[in-house]
């Protein structure tokens, strides 16, 4: 079908793995029943067929469309197949298969696992530099000690639950 043409060969920076899987689950249940109807047409099953075969690659398109990968990740995994990535290039499922980067699926998924738990820890830390943007810390005298102690902790407390 076409949609495979345009899903191995265009930027798998853009494919959308769930999307692809459920086209590939559409697809087959249409020509099952249109197997059903008519055994005679090769057409349907040489298209059922194809996608079957294309589904096996749904797991390591799950990994290679994460959008948490960036940059580095990306040198990482053109580094297990013994390539220099570099960042202009428009990367195609159809060139990474090629270049048997199928056969390092467990390396990609810890890869982009990786890139996954990176980006989860950029958004929080942006949610906390967010939440304590603006807070002030008042130091205060304790009594005549020499000593300081933090005043107005109310908003501190508030933001720390």
């Amino acid at each position: 079908p076409r949609s495979i043409a345009t899903w191995t060969t265009g930027s798998v920076k853009d494919l959308n793995a769930e999307h692809i899987a459920a086209e590939i689950d559409r697809v087959t249940v249409d020509t099952y029943k249109m197997g059903k109807a008519n055994k005679e047409d090769r057409v349907v099953f040489r298209i059922r067929d194809e996608m079957q075969d294309f589904n096996e690659m749904v797991p390591i398109i799950e990994e290679l469309a994460n959008a948490a990968l960036k940059d580095r990740h990306w040198a990482d995994i053109f580094s297990l197949i013994g390539c220099t990535y570099k960042p202009d290039d428009v990367v195609n499922l159809q060139w990474l298969l090629k270049n048997r980067l199928g056969s390092k699926i467990e390396e990609v998924a810890r890869i982009s696992t990786n890139a996954s738990k990176e980006h989860s820890l950029e958004k929080a830390l942006e949610k906390m530099v967010e939440d304590w943007d603006g807070v002030d810390f008042r130091c205060t005298g304790y009594k005549d000690t020499g000593t300081f102690i933090l005043g107005g902790v109310d908003e501190v407390q508030m933001i720390l639950d």
